[in-house]
């Protein structure tokens, strides 16, 4: 497998960007939300897709521009960018404005606290029978995460029984969110 990057926490791989491309291109998924923009790869494969909406939240925007050059912001209408912590309630709200997504990555804070309040913030944003990646599910608390969460396997208000939960690829975990 090749990595983009390798920042020591768990890159995103060439094969991982390539899967999440191919679920969103093959179920017709229209909206994305990204947290965790990092260098800017994400939104630079996803934008390229035929998607009506792509929101990418990071703490830092500056980091993108770096890597990806400031003309990446604006260059495709259909990608919002929010600059902020994805625990701040204002960035939540500002996100929600676009719910229901299709399709949520959650690649941001890698704390077993950060991507508990990552999944319970935008968890409930996704459409009916959407799907859920994380990242780095092999990977320090976010693999502790992944593999004790009860809330990744019990059922919460308007489901119908829990999430169901598969790890894709090694480092890619994926729920898929069930209904009444």
């Amino acid at each position: 497998m090749d990595a983009v990057t390798d920042n020591g926490s768990g890159p995103m791989l060439t094969e991982e960007y390539a899967f999440i491309g191919w679920l969103i291109e093959s179920t017709g998924a229209r909206s994305v939300l990204e947290i965790g923009t990092g260098r800017g790869e994400g939104v630079i494969r996803y934008s390229a897709l035929d998607l009506d909406l792509l929101v990418t939240v990071d703490i830092n925007m500056r980091t993108i521009a770096h890597f990806q050059g400031s003309e990446v912001f604006g260059a495709t209408p259909a990608v919002s960018y929010i600059e902020g912590s994805s625990h701040d309630a204002e960035v939540i709200r500002r996100v929600g404005i676009h719910a229901p997504y299709d399709l949520i990555i959650l690649d941001g804070d890698h704390t077993f606290a950060a991507i508990k309040q990552d999944f319970a913030a935008y968890f409930p944003m996704l459409r009916d029978r959407g799907a859920c990646f994380i990242h780095d599910v092999d990977w320090g608390e976010v693999s502790v995460y992944w593999q004790k969460a009860r809330d990744l396997t019990e059922s919460a208000p308007g489901m119908n029984g829990a999430p169901i939960r598969y790890r894709v690829m090694p480092n890619l975990g994926l729920v898929i969110k069930t209904v009444l």
